[in-house]
C-alpha cells in the first residue's frame, strides 16, 4: 500500500490507502485485484499502481529469498575449498606425512570434496535462474479498466440494501426493548401484579400523536360513529358502580390520564341519560386534556347526598401519598392500565395502595391491548367482604325521589 501511494504520489496512511482495494485468488497463479475510486479513472489509476507495487514487492521477496539462500551456499561452497586445499598439500608433500598416512585416502576426499563444490556451483546457478524465470514470467495479464455499473442496478441494490439493514436494525431495536424493559403488556401479568382479574381488553382509545398532528380529531361521543371500545369500558365501569357498597366509583388511572378522562366522561354521559347526577371529581392533580371532563363536587342536600347523585373519582396515586384519600369518596375502585406503559412496580404499588386503603379493587381494564396477547387475565383470590357494608348498586331515580 505504501508503494502503491508513492507511485501516485500521494501522501497519508497506508491503512486508509489498503482500504480502497482489495484482492482475490482466481487460482495457484492468477490473482485479480480490484481497486475503487470517487471515479472510473481514479481507480483504474490505483489499480495499475497496486498491481506494479505487487510485482515490485513480490520480486524483492524473491531476491531476498534467493540472497540468503546463496550466501549459505556460498559459506558451505568456501569451507569446502579450503579443505580441498588442505589435503592437495598433504598430497604435495606425502613424503614428509606422518606414519600411516594413506595416499589414496587424500585423493579420494579431495574428489568427494571437489564433487560437493560442483554441486554446491549447480545449485545456486538453478536457483538463480528459477527466481529469475519467476520473476520475469509474473506480470499483469489484464490491463486495469472500469467495471460498468448499471445505474438503475445500484439504485435497486442500495435501496434493498438500506431495507434490509433497517430491518435488522429496527428488529433488533425491538427485541432488545422487549428484553430490557420491564413494562408490562400482558393481560396476565397485570392481573398478577394487580391480585385482581383484567375483565376487559380493548384497543387504543387516544389516537396516536402522529394522527393527532395530521389528521382532524375526532367527537368520541358523536353517536353517528360509536366506538365499540369506549362502550364497552363504560358498560364495564357501569357494572362495577352498581356492584358497588355506595353509589360513588374510583377510577384509578396508571399513566393513562387522557384515556382514562375519555371513559370517565362517557360514563357520566350514560349516567345523565338515565337520569342519575354523575358529578366527576378530579383527583389525579392535574389538568385534564382538551376540557374532557366536566369537574364538579357532588352536589348534596341538607343532611346528606340524596340517592340518585353518583360520584365518579377520577384519581392517580402516588406511594408518598397512598390512596386513603380515595375511601372518604367511594369504596369500591376500577383501574385502567395501558399496556406497555408502566413497569410491575409501579402496578404492584397501586393495587398494594388500593387495599391498605380497604378499598375494594373490583378489575383492572387494559388500554391498548396487544393483538398477539393470548393469555388470560384471570386472578383467583378468595375474597374478603367488607366489614358493615353491603352492596347497594344505584336506585332507580324515580323511586330515589319519592321516597325523598
Amino acid at each position: 500500500a505504501a508503494a502503491a501511494e508513492k507511485g501516485l504520489g500521494l501522501k497519508g496512511p497506508p491503512e486508509s490507502f489498503r482500504s480502497l482495494y482489495r484482492g482475490k485468488i482466481l487460482s495457484d497463479a492468477v490473482l485479480q485485484v480490484t481497486a475503487v475510486g470517487p471515479s472510473s479513472d481514479v481507480a483504474v489509476r490505483r489499480t495499475i499502481a497496486v498491481d506494479k507495487a505487487f510485482l515490485a514487492f513480490r520480486k524483492s521477496v524473491y531476491d531476498q529469498q534467493l540472497g540468503s539462500v546463496v550466501a549459505a551456499l556460498n559459506a558451505q561452497q568456501t569451507g569446502l575449498q579450503t579443505r580441498v586445499a588442505e589435503v592437495t598439500r598433504e598430497i604435495e608433500n606425502f613424503n614428509t606425512a606422518p606414519a600411516g598416512t594413506v595416499l589414496d585416502d587424500l585423493v579420494s576426499e579431495r574428489s568427494s570434496l571437489n564433487t560437493q563444490i560442483q554441486e554446491i556451483q549447480s545449485t545456486i546457478q538453478s536457483d538463480q535462474i528459477a527466481t529469475a524465470s519467476v520473476i520475469q514470467g509474473s506480470r499483469i495479464i489484464d490491463t486495469a479498466t472500469a467495471v460498468q455499473v448499471s445505474t438503475k442496478r445500484m439504485i435497486v441494490f442500495n435501496a434493498a440494501s438500506g431495507l434490509v439493514a433497517g430491518l435488522a436494525i429496527g428488529l433488533g431495536a425491538v427485541t432488545l426493548f422487549a428484553v430490557a424493559s420491564t413494562r408490562v403488556r400482558r393481560r396476565s401479568d397485570i392481573a398478577a401484579a394487580l391480585r385482581t382479574p383484567v375483565t376487559a381488553s380493548v384497543g387504543p382509545l387516544v389516537p396516536a400523536r402522529w394522527r393527532r398532528i395530521f389528521l382532524p380529531p375526532a367527537d368520541p361521543f358523536d353517536p353517528a360513529k360509536p366506538n365499540p371500545d369506549l362502550q364497552l369500558i363504560v358498560r364495564h365501569l357501569r357494572s362495577a358502580l352498581d356492584a358497588a357498597a355506595t353509589p360513588a366509583l374510583a377510577v384509578v388511572a396508571i399513566d393513562n390520564v387522557p384515556a382514562a378522562a375519555l371513559a370517565v366522561k362517557a360514563l357520566q354521559k350514560q349516567l345523565a341519560g338515565e337520569g342519575y347526577r354523575a358529578s366527576i371529581i378530579n383527583e389525579t392533580g392535574r389538568d385534564l386534556p382538551g376540557g374532557v371532563v366536566a369537574l364538579a363536587e357532588p352536589p348534596s342536600e341538607r343532611g346528606g347526598a340524596i340517592a340518585w347523585n353518583v360520584v365518579i373519582v377520577l384519581a392517580t396515586l402516588d406511594p408518598m401519598k397512598g390512596a386513603d384519600h380515595l375511601r372518604e369518596r367511594a369504596s369500591d375502585a376500577v383501574v385502567l392500565v395501558t399496556a406497555g406503559a408502566s413497569s410491575v412496580t409501579k402496578i404492584e404499588a397501586t393495587g398494594i395502595m388500593l387495599r391498605a386503603a380497604d378499598l375494594r379493587l373490583r378489575s383492572a381494564v387494559l388500554i391498548g391491548t396487544d393483538p398477539t396477547d393470548d393469555s388470560l387475565g384471570i386472578f383467583e383470590e378468595r375474597p374478603v367482604p367488607a366489614i358493615g357494608r353491603r352492596p347497594v348498586g344505584l336506585s332507580d331515580p324515580a323511586s330515589a325521589k319519592r321516597s325523598s
